[in-house]
């Protein structure tokens, strides 16, 4: 991806920075595309893990970096305490997105029997939706609170 003016399109005219929402717009639909294609191919392992991944590792700071705090002070007037930054709430937003084509993808899965896991070793694949589906819901806004 060639960002902020950099890259031999940008130099021939053909992409433009962010600055240039036309071109801002057309990379984000692109990623946005290409993301759902690779979720809607993943296999059993493949979406275990990304599911992982997200839910433990990006969704803990995520959430933290965004859930806001509200507070009384002596005159019982509410003061909050930390506001996320915009950058924070699309990457909170993108999670809540990305729930749907996951829970989707979970659903197509019913035909498959075991996976053999390298981390694990064999796995039904029930017990793997089981998770995925702990781990999507986790994802989404409204469990986030």
């Amino acid at each position: 991806r060639e960002r902020k003016g950099y890259g031999l399109k940008n130099l021939r005219g053909i992409e433009h920075s962010d600055n240039d929402l036309a071109s801002k717009l057309r990379r984000n639909f692109t990623d946005r595309h290409a993301m759902q294609e690779m979720i809607r191919s993943m296999d059993p392992i493949e979406l275990y893990y990304s599911l992982e991944f997200l839910a433990l590792q990006i969704l803990p700071g995520v959430k933290d970096a965004t859930d806001t705090c509200l507070v009384l002070d002596g005159q019982n007037r509410s003061i909050t305490r930390k506001i996320p930054k915009a950058r924070q709430l699309r990457a909170r937003r993108r999670l809540h997105w990305i729930v749907p084509l996951y829970l989707d993808r979970i659903e197509q899965l019913e035909g498959y029997g075991l996976v053999n896991d390298s981390r694990f070793g064999m796995k039904t694949v029930a017990e793997m939706r089981e998770k995925c589906i702990e781990w999507a819901n986790l994802l989404s806004w409204e469990m986030l609170s």
